[in-house]
């Protein structure tokens, strides 16, 4: 089977989109120097990433695994002595 070569890059996006949509891969945060180009093609797969994180899909199934709730640090409880 030949493949043309003009319909690659087509696949290539169609195959990324579908990771981010079913949740198999996370984006990687935006750093201020990325081209813009590159800003604009994380911001169109943010959205499918935010399609799986809502119907809790693949990586998102336990809730929003980029959640700060595990990293609460607890107060410290008071030394406990002898009343």
């Amino acid at each position: 089977m030949k493949l043309d070569k003009n319909l690659a890059p087509f696949l290539l996006a169609k195959f990324t989109s579908w990771i981010f949509q079913e949740g198999l891969a996370r984006i990687e945060k935006k750093k201020k120097w990325d081209s813009m180009e590159r800003k604009v093609a994380l911001d169109n797969l943010e959205k499918f990433q935010d399609e799986a994180r809502a119907d809790r899909r693949g990586l998102w199934v336990h809730g929003d695994i980029e959640s700060d709730d595990e990293d609460v640090v607890l107060p410290a409880k008071k030394a406990g002595g002898r009343r």
